[in-house]
């Protein structure tokens, strides 16, 4: 994989960029909110916990896209992140997980799409050879449809320990004719 040094990109309504540690009031907005954080291992996040989050974050690797901040672009206001990340021992060496969360206002507005799009397109031209794997509750239907939208495909259940069910993994395949 290729370094990323610059994490920036500009889309039509959004620019996803690296966090930074003022971020945190409007980050603790989305990852407090119950609904945003249903699915999640740990629930809604206090303050100290989206404070951790936010410096593993802003600390990421350099050689994966890691965590970028959604941001309005008329606004600045920071409505979730998008992120690319490694993990051996969750999907498996060299494949990378993506992963989305936007504030409640954001839903249903096609702003995930335009998000992981513009992430998904980046890491194709970056990294051409890394397969692109995505996990999601299975009751999690918002994501499961966003998932199908972006031309992911079920690949098998994956149970991880402390679960009491199993999670779906997700591949997606160079999708070119999505774009």
């Amino acid at each position: 994989m290729t370094d990323y040094p610059d994490l920036t990109l500009q889309v039509a309504r959004l620019t996803l960029r690296r966090f930074r540690e003022d971020d945190l009031g409007d980050l603790h907005r989305v990852l407090g909110d119950p609904d945003v954080m249903a699915y999640s291992d740990d629930g809604p996040l206090s303050q100290a916990g989206v404070a951790r989050w936010l410096a593993r974050a802003i600390a990421g690797p350099a050689n994966a896209p890691g965590y970028r901040a959604v941001v309005l672009t008329a606004t600045q206001q920071l409505i979730g992140y998008v992120s690319l990340t490694t993990s051996a021992t969750r999907i498996g060496p060299g494949a990378l997980e993506f992963g989305i969360r936007l504030a409640r206002p954001a839903w249903g507005q096609g702003l995930a799409r335009e998000a992981a799009l513009a992430v998904l397109d980046d890491a194709r031209r970056r990294c051409p050879d890394a397969q692109v794997m995505a996990v999601v509750d299975p009751g999690n239907l918002r994501s499961v449809a966003l998932l199908t939208a972006l031309g992911f495909r079920y690949q098998s259940d994956i149970s991880f320990p402390g679960y009491d069910h199993p999670d779906h993994l997700y591949a997606r395949p160079d999708a070119d004719c999505l774009d």
